[in-house]
């Protein structure tokens, strides 16, 4: 994963690890990197949003954030991403709206609506 797989899920999977496991600098590589592959990849622009969130970054985020839905609103990971950014600038109602799908979903137990694109 140092090198370019061209795979950009692999990337998008070992970036939030990375995040998980505090690695927040080494998880931004693999997103930049996975976006020069795939600049429009939902998942990997959600992943730039979620760790500028995490450094304080809430514009750049709500940017990244917006793009990710833009592309991808079909994404459970965009959805979550951007409603953590709407929260973050105390847009909690948008949030709670953009979530109520996904929830909804859950709620009943249903299957992804989305596998591989």
């Amino acid at each position: 994963m140092e090198h370019r797989t061209g795979i950009e899920a692999l990337r998008a999977d070992f970036a939030r690890d990375l995040i998980r496991g505090g690695q927040v600098d080494r998880a931004a590589e693999q997103v930049e990197a996975g976006l020069l592959l795939d600049p429009e990849e939902p998942d990997l622009l959600a992943l730039r949003a979620w760790i500028e969130l995490r450094r304080g970054q809430v514009p750049l985020a709500n940017a990244s954030s917006a793009e990710a839905l833009e592309h991808g609103p079909w994404s459970d990971w965009a959805v979550y991403v951007r409603s953590l950014v709407l929260t973050a600038e105390g847009r909690t109602e948008e949030a709670e709206e953009l979530l109520a799908p996904l929830r909804a979903r859950v709620a009943e137990d249903a299957p992804p609506e989305y596998v591989f694109r």
